[in-house]
């Protein structure tokens, strides 16, 4: 493998990891949205795919009740 394609493969590698952290980060925004309105848990997991433990613990972390 040549230098220039390592690069070109890192590269992709760097940005395939970039958009899933994003991904990530924006699903969990949107679970803290959820929770600041009330919305049941069992919701939550249906519509996240997040199960309860995890949405309990993004709560938690971010000083929110779960009903």
């Amino acid at each position: 493998m040549t230098f220039e394609m390592r690069i070109r493969q890192e590269r992709a590698e760097a940005s395939a990891e970039g958009r899933a952290e994003g991904k990530a980060e924006g699903k969990s925004e949107m679970i803290i949205s959820m929770l600041k309105e009330h919305f049941h848990i069992d919701a939550i997991e249906r519509v996240s795919g997040w199960t309860a433990e995890k949405i309990r613990a993004l709560a938690q972390a971010n000083g929110l009740a779960v009903e």
